[in-house]
């Protein structure tokens, strides 16, 4: 089971007003996964000012969006409230936020379905589009129509390699046939955001995988720097523990491309420059 004694109140709490209110996100799929589950979040049928009324202690930290941080028993616990998203803009942010009543309109918006189950205080899984399905087979399958959900969120492609590099699954054909088709949506993304997805792509225990992936489907063509580049054939698994720059020191020599190039490109810091500048001249003192 997942969740906290703060977070089962906050559930038991909603339900007893009146309201839907359910664990949702990563921590569902990692219960699913059999993994211990982190960052939970709970969802709601409850408006935001409807959950502000039933607790003393809040924050609205993203109230706009639907988001309430309840402060009960010593935690943080995020409850958003169900909606649903219209147009969206630059191809990542939507226009319009509109609350609603069910479940199933709020988990169609997400992402891969693997991401789109929720779990009721008592342990009852909801999967309306075969989460736990796709996770069995080991395949990564957009909600939905997978052009409409990259053509409204770009990052959600290189989300998809990222959840490759850390589960060692595979895209299942219709959604790798929808990034191939949409993949040039990618350069409206912000580099930093970019950056934010390769650090946890670059210490994720499949992340070989995940760049034969992106080389198949032709990802690798829209990514600022890589493109440029040509992967190595003995391109070497992950060291385990490596810091995400050190592996970014390897990417650059297997891709042959230049680090400072790349540090330019995804917005490093000064500090992160001159780190991984230093590992990459230790690493060739080392001959490696």
């Amino acid at each position: 089971m997942i969740g906290t004694k703060a977070s089962h109140y906050v559930l038991e709490k909603l339900e007893e007003a009146g309201y839907e209110a359910v664990y949702v996100g990563g921590a569902v799929r990692d219960y699913v996964r059999k993994e211990r589950p982190k960052d939970i979040d709970i969802a709601t049928s409850a408006t935001p000012e409807e959950v502000e009324a039933l607790f003393p202690k809040t924050v609205p930290v993203g109230k706009e969006h639907g988001t309430i941080l309840v402060l009960e028993k010593g935690e943080q616990l995020e409850v958003t409230t169900y909606r649903t998203e219209s147009e969206y803009v630059d191809y990542r942010r939507p226009k319009e936020v509109r609350f609603v009543r069910s479940l199933e309109e709020d988990l169609r918006r997400r992402d891969f379905t693997m991401n789109a189950m929720a779990l009721t205080k008592e342990g009852m899984l909801i999967d309306p589009f075969g989460g736990e399905k796709d996770i069995d087979l080991h395949i990564i399958r957009a909600v939905g129509n997978p052009e409409e959900r990259f053509q409204e969120d770009a990052l959600r492609m290189m989300r998809a390699f990222r959840f490759i590099a850390r589960f060692g699954y595979q895209l299942e054909s219709k959604t790798a046939q929808a990034i191939q088709k949409k993949k040039q949506l990618f350069q409206h993304i912000a580099r930093e955001r970019m950056k934010e997805e390769f650090d946890k792509w670059a210490v994720a225990p499949y992340e070989k995988r995940a760049w034969m992936e992106a080389q198949m489907v032709g990802f690798i063509d829209v990514l600022p720097v890589f493109s440029e580049g040509k992967m190595d054939t003995d391109y070497p698994d992950r060291l385990v523990g490596m810091h995400p720059l050190e592996r970014w020191v390897t990417w650059a020599r297997y891709f042959q491309v230049s680090l400072s190039a790349l540090g330019r490109a995804y917005k490093w810091s000064n500090e992160e420059k001159k780190f991984a500048k230093s590992v990459q001249q230790l690493a060739m003192k080392r001959g490696l």
